[in-house]
C-alpha cells in the first residue's frame, strides 16, 4: 500500500502545469466550480484545484488533490476507506518556484500512523549547489552538494514537460535532483487515443513517463502512463504500473478555481 500512495505523489507531479489563468475558461461550465471570494479593488490571485480519485482495480484506495498558484505548487495524496484502514497514509509535497519554473525549495512531508518525516531542499543556483536539511524523524545537520545547473525537482520537471512537441515522437530527458544527485526523467509519447473528460469524449496523448530507480516517488515502481488532452495539454487519466500487482489508476474527478486575496493565500 505504501508503494501505490508513493506511485500517485509521483503522478500526480505531472499534473503541474504551464497553463495561463485563463486556461479553464475552455472547458464546460458544468464541469468547473468557480468561486469568488474578493472584489475588484483588492489585489488577488487563482488557485486551482483539481481533485483526483485513486482506485486499483475495483477499490477506492484514495484521494489526491493539487492546488495550483503561481509561485508555488502543492500535491496533497491520502488514503480513504479500505486504504486507511489497511495502511493509514499522508503525503505532501510542496514545490516554491522562480519566475522561469525553475524550483526555488521544496517540502516534503509523509506520514503513516505516528511517524513522520520531513525534508527540505534548497537550490542554490547562484552558487551552483543544492542544501538538504532533514527535520524527521530525527534532525540532521544540512548537506551541501554541489551540482550541475539547470536542474528541477519533480515537481517542476513535470511542470516543464507539458511544454514539450510530442509531434516529434521522440524521447526527452529533463535533469532532476533526486537522491542528493543528478538523474535524468525520460518522457515519450506513444499515441493518440480516444478518451473521456467527465462524459465528453476528446482525443487525448498517451504519454509514457520514466523515473530513475532512485526517485524519491517511484521506488520499485514500473513505468507509469497519462492520458493529455490533445489541445488543452490537460491530465485527465493516470496510471502507475506494479510488477506483479497491476496497475494503480487515477482520474479526474473535480476541478475547481477560486480568485482569493493575495494576503489570504497560505496552502
Amino acid at each position: 500500500m505504501k508503494n501505490f500512495i508513493k506511485i500517485f505523489l509521483f503522478l500526480l507531479s505531472l499534473l503541474f502545469f504551464l497553463f495561463p489563468n485563463s486556461f479553464f475558461s475552455t472547458f464546460s461550465s458544468k464541469n468547473i466550480k468557480t468561486l469568488n471570494i474578493t472584489n475588484s479593488t483588492v489585489p488577488s490571485q487563482i488557485i486551482k484545484i483539481l481533485k483526483y480519485d485513486i482506485s486499483w482495480g475495483p477499490l477506492k484506495l484514495g484521494e489526491a488533490k493539487l492546488y495550483i498558484k503561481n509561485e508555488k505548487y502543492t500535491a496533497e495524496v491520502y488514503t480513504v476507506g479500505i486504504g486507511d484502514f489497511i495502511y493509514p497514509y499522508y503525503a505532501k509535497w510542496e514545490t516554491y518556484i522562480d519566475p522561469e519554473g525553475y524550483p526555488l525549495k521544496s517540502l516534503i512531508y509523509s506520514k503513516h500512523k505516528s511517524k513522520e518525516r520531513k525534508r527540505e531542499i534548497i537550490f542554490d543556483k547562484k552558487n551552483g549547489r543544492v542544501i538538504y536539511k532533514k527535520f524527521l524523524p530525527k534532525p540532521k545537520n544540512p548537506k551541501i552538494i554541489f551540482i550541475k545547473y539547470p536542474i528541477y525537482d519533480e515537481l517542476s520537471a513535470f511542470i516543464k514537460s507539458f511544454g514539450l512537441d510530442y509531434s516529434k515522437n521522440q524521447i526527452y530527458e529533463m535533469p532532476l535532483f533526486i537522491k542528493k544527485r543528478r538523474e535524468f526523467v525520460k518522457i515519450k509519447f506513444k499515441k493518440e487515443k480516444k478518451c473521456k473528460f467527465f462524459n465528453e469524449n476528446r482525443t487525448c496523448y498517451l504519454i509514457k513517463v520514466e523515473l530513475p530507480p532512485v526517485s524519491e516517488l517511484l521506488k520499485r515502481a514500473g513505468k507509469s502512463e497519462m492520458e493529455l488532452l490533445k489541445n488543452e495539454r490537460y491530465p485527465v487519466k493516470l496510471k502507475g504500473k506494479l510488477p506483479l500487482l497491476g496497475s494503480l489508476i487515477g482520474k479526474l474527478k473535480e476541478v475547481k478555481v477560486l480568485k482569493v486575496p493575495c494576503k489570504n493565500i497560505k496552502m
